[in-house]
């Protein structure tokens, strides 16, 4: 997944995923506590894969995930392509109105927009940039 969509909750806290991003998607999917203050969304497979990967880990470090787990949820949208996110979700992540749908190779991010738009402006300049090339050999 690429790219990055504009969305906004209506005032029942339903939101239209994109359908580039439904798509990618599928019919069912995981949205859950993510890294830098986001929520993660991941398609079943990917979910499914890292279930596996919990399930089988040492049961201390199966332990570090009780608190993301407990956080996730699954989603199907609904036939206008909307889904509901729980308030205490949302209030997780600092999700006001707006938010950023952003792909992220095999899974997706939502991000509140302003907040995506600071953190993007620092990822594009050209120094930034240039160290992540040369960290990525291309």
């Amino acid at each position: 997944m690429t790219g990055k969509q504009e969305c906004t909750f209506d005032p029942k806290g339903r939101l239209i995923v994109p359908a580039k991003y439904r798509v990618e998607l599928g019919d069912q999917f995981y949205i859950t506590p993510g890294l830098d203050g986001c929520l993660s969304v991941y398609p079943a497979a990917k979910w499914n894969e890292m279930m596996a990967k919990i399930a089988a880990a040492p049961r201390a470090l199966a332990r570090k995930a009780r608190h993301m787990l407990a956080n996730t949820i699954t989603c199907e949208p609904d036939k206008q392509g909307r889904i509901f996110i729980p308030q205490e979700l949302r209030d997780l992540a600092h999700l006001s109105s707006r938010v950023a749908f952003v792909g992220q190779f095999d899974y997706a991010e939502l991000w509140d927009l302003d907040t995506f738009q600071a953190e993007e402006a620092a990822g594009l300049d050209p120094a930034y940039l240039e160290e992540l090339y040369e960290e990525l050999q291309l």
